[in-house]
């Protein structure tokens, strides 16, 4: 699933990069994610929280942590999700700041 980046707030001591989507099966999608530094800058770990809007009146949100490293340009990020109906998933981001984008990849854990 591709998203848009939607902002890239970086200091010191960690970045924080927000991201939206919107598809048929999701709804409108919000995430954030907060990004630790390991000691030499290129990688480190990560929280995120994200919420769903699938229409009206439902809603879903999901909280994840992981580990991130820079492949060049690229941001690449393995995670592992909780989410609000009980399910979990495993994934894999990068995030391409040229472009603005974010290709997510899940699979089911349970």
């Amino acid at each position: 699933m591709e998203w848009t980046i939607t902002s890239i707030d970086m200091s010191f001591e960690h970045s924080v990069i927000t991201a939206e989507t919107n598809s048929s099966e999701n709804g409108r999608s919000y995430a954030s994610y907060h990004l630790s530094y390991d000691r030499d800058g290129a990688g480190g770990t990560y929280t995120a929280n994200g919420r769903s809007y699938l229409d009206g009146r439902t809603m879903t949100s999901a909280y994840a942590a992981g580990v991130w490293h820079r492949d060049g340009v690229f941001v690449v990020m393995e995670e592992i999700v909780s989410h609000s109906d009980g399910t979990r998933t495993v994934g894999r981001i990068t995030i391409n700041p040229l472009e603005r984008t974010m290709m997510m990849v899940q699979y089911a854990l349970n």
